[in-house]
């Protein structure tokens, strides 16, 4: 059990996916940070905007933590990749991922092994599957499928 977890992403669309990843994150750790993207860093990783505004977001994932972690959370706006994990008083160990955002945990412990910042183990969560057998995301929600 890990003492506390980062969660991250954009949560546009809130769906079954993204309760898989918060869930995954409070059941390894004894509390967890959600970081959500903000609108401007949201557009930015994208060329779709129809994204829905960050207090919504917020709104939606803070819902579900009430719900689920009994106080145990945080929820944090970040403007790049990185958020508070470069932060020498950050106190997460472990970071929740996908296998396609992987990729930003390693960029992440990269930047920490630079600073002489302990490494974040990193935790891969499965992607949820929609009906149709594909990964569920907000990119297939927003586009109707």
């Amino acid at each position: 059990m890990f003492k506390k977890a980062i969660v991250g992403g954009t949560f546009d669309h809130f769906h079954k996916g993204h309760r898989k990843l918060l869930e995954h994150g409070l059941s390894i750790s004894e509390s967890i940070i959600a970081t959500i993207t903000s609108d401007e860093y949201a557009i930015s990783k994208s060329s779709d905007i129809s994204f829905e505004n960050f207090e919504t977001r917020r709104e939606n994932v803070s819902r579900y933590l009430n719900q689920k972690a009994s106080g145990n959370f945080e929820v944090i706006k970040i403007n790049d990749v990185f958020g508070p994990t470069l932060d020498p008083s950050f106190e997460a160990d472990s970071i929740v991922v996908t296998e396609e955002t992987k990729k930003g945990a390693d960029l992440i412990n990269e930047k920490r092994k630079g600073k002489d910042l302990p490494l974040l183990e990193v935790l891969v969560c499965p992607m949820e599957l929609a009906e149709d057998g594909l990964d569920i995301s907000s990119e297939r929600i927003r586009e109707g499928e």
